[in-house]
């Protein structure tokens, strides 16, 4: 039995696959004890997704950062680890490779003693896998010696492709201290923002520029804690093999670990920050297919069989920029008079995404926390942590005949962030880079299985002539099946149909009739 296959790669995208990463620390003896949390931040890392049985084995960790008071009212912070891990249900036999995104949804703290902490992080994580797959016909009415009459169609089906994973290490001088020594000079907290701001595609991958946005607290022996910004450019080269034409391009970059170093020479001190981030590229485009949608012998009749098939054609992405300006009363939130906000940090969480008057809906929130300094009543200032929440809605431009049949896939980054409080309010002001990925749903019928019937034996008529007049809903290949000739036949019997189709169009809307022999 002959059997025709067409190879491909069909991806699959599971959104929201909520994990939980628990951590405790009990400090060391060189650490002072815990009066007050000021701010905790959790960094999680995919580390791994693998083949496992029935599905897939996803694992991860997660960085917390603890910034808080002594009972001397010194600001201090302390750093622990944790992990995370998760399944998911998948056909391993055809599995391909995958791509994780992990997004913190939120973060919470317990302080079980004055040295011993828990944390507890929920993410939720974006996971795309590629498996291999086929679309098959067979049948002996397929079989070449039978010279079957072929109806194929080419489809362009969604496809998503990823490069290896890039490691690269950076070690960069971020400010110096002229005169000072090692013990006068503590780094409470570092955080980066990577970011990319421009790809270009080259023969064997892209080349890629960004920076990172690093975000100090420092304090010395003569001041109190302050924020130190910089802003390091980076560049990097990844190649990727498998990139179609007329695909779409992104690169993935995240900071995998994070140190800075306090050195100290004669002449100063100098801190230096010690990084390794990891970058990819995600390929999504549309991969043709060309597709058996039936077959029949012009001197026998076959039994065939049809199946449908549904699959994503990838329309292309949609990149906007939105500015996000938010406030919150004071009055709403257990807060003393506050002087102004050190440091603080943002979390975005989507919701809802969906397409309605012409445009992209996005709605979520933003989880904001704060170190603030509160002025005390007798007049002095201690640092206190402030929390608030704020609704992110976000409408993006963009019209589609059949809005029931598109999908939207969102990613926004939150980059330039920034608090700031008065004697009435706190203020968010942040930049939203949004980049969304459009694809349809489409159907097709295709021949599953065509074979001969050998009781039905099509008999020619040599002297026949038949006169025919073509309806809307024929084609050149469904009236040659109808009456068991070719395609080359009825354009031998009917010239004009070559001038018809000469002119563009369809062929057979300008044909009055038709004569079969």
């Amino acid at each position: 039995m002959t059997k025709k296959e067409t190879r491909f790669t069909r991806f699959k995208r599971v959104p929201d696959q909520r994990a939980e990463c628990s951590a405790e620390i009990i400090l060391p003896d060189f650490y002072p004890d815990v009066r007050k949390i000021l701010h905790v931040s959790a960094e999680p890392h995919p580390i791994s997704v693998f083949a496992s049985g029935d599905g897939l084995e996803c694992s991860g960790g997660v960085n917390f950062d603890v910034v808080y008071l002594d009972f001397d009212g010194t600001v201090c912070s302390v750093s622990f680890n944790g992990d995370y891990d998760f399944k998911l249900k998948a056909d391993t036999e055809k599995y391909k490779d995958s791509l994780m995104e992990t997004k913190l949804a939120s973060v919470s703290l317990r302080l079980m003693s004055p040295r011993k902490i828990a944390a507890k992080a929920m993410l939720d994580n974006y996971v795309t896998i590629l498996f291999d797959e086929e679309i098959s016909v067979s049948g002996d009415a397929l079989d070449e010696s039978r010279a079957p009459e072929l109806d194929a169609v080419s489809a362009d089906f969604s496809y998503v492709a990823f490069s290896q994973s890039y490691e690269r290490e950076y070690a960069e001088s971020v400010c110096r201290f002229d005169g000072k020594i090692v013990d006068e000079i503590s780094v409470v907290h570092t955080s980066v923002t990577p970011s990319i701001t421009h790809l270009d595609r080259v023969d064997d991958g892209a080349e890629i520029s960004g920076k990172l946005d690093v975000v100090l607290l420092i304090k010395t022996d003569e001041s109190p804690l302050y924020r130190l910004e910089k802003s390091i450019d980076i560049t990097e080269k990844i190649s990727m093999s498998d990139i179609k034409n007329n695909s779409d391009l992104r690169a993935l970059i995240d900071v995998a670990s994070v140190t800075t170093n306090i050195n100290g020479d004669e002449a100063g001190v100098e801190l230096v920050l010690n990084m390794v981030t990891e970058t990819r590229l995600v390929c999504e485009g549309n991969e043709t297919l060309d597709l058996v949608c039936d077959a029949y012998l012009c001197d026998t009749e076959c039994n065939n069989t049809y199946s449908e098939i549904c699959f994503d054609h990838y329309l292309g992405k949609l990149a906007y920029k939105g500015e996000i300006d938010e406030s919150v009363s004071l009055q709403n939130l257990d807060v003393g008079k506050l002087r102004e906000v050190v440091y603080s940090s943002s979390v975005l969480h989507v919701e809802d995404c969906s397409l309605c008057n012409d445009s992209i809906v996005i709605l979520g929130k933003i989880q904001t926390s704060c170190i603030a300094s509160e002025i005390k009543d007798d007049g002095s200032t201690e640092f206190t942590p402030l929390k608030f929440t704020t609704e992110f809605k976000q409408n993006v431009n963009y019209t589609c005949q059949n809005p029931d049949k598109i999908k939207v896939i969102p990613n926004i980054k939150l980059t330039n962030t920034s608090a700031a409080v008065d004697s009435d309010s706190v203020y968010l002001r942040a930049d939203a880079e949004i980049l969304c990925s459009i694809c349809e749903e489409r159907s097709l019928r295709v021949l599953s299985c065509s074979n001969v019937s050998h009781d039905n034996k099509v008999e020619h008529n040599k002297s026949r002539i038949i006169v025919y007049y073509p309806t809307s809903s024929d084609t050149l290949y469904s009236i040659a099946k109808a009456h068991h000739t070719t395609k080359e036949r009825l354009i031998l019997d009917n010239p004009h149909i070559v001038e018809a189709s000469s002119d563009g169009g369809d062929a057979l809307s300008k044909i009055r009739k038709l004569i079969i022999t």
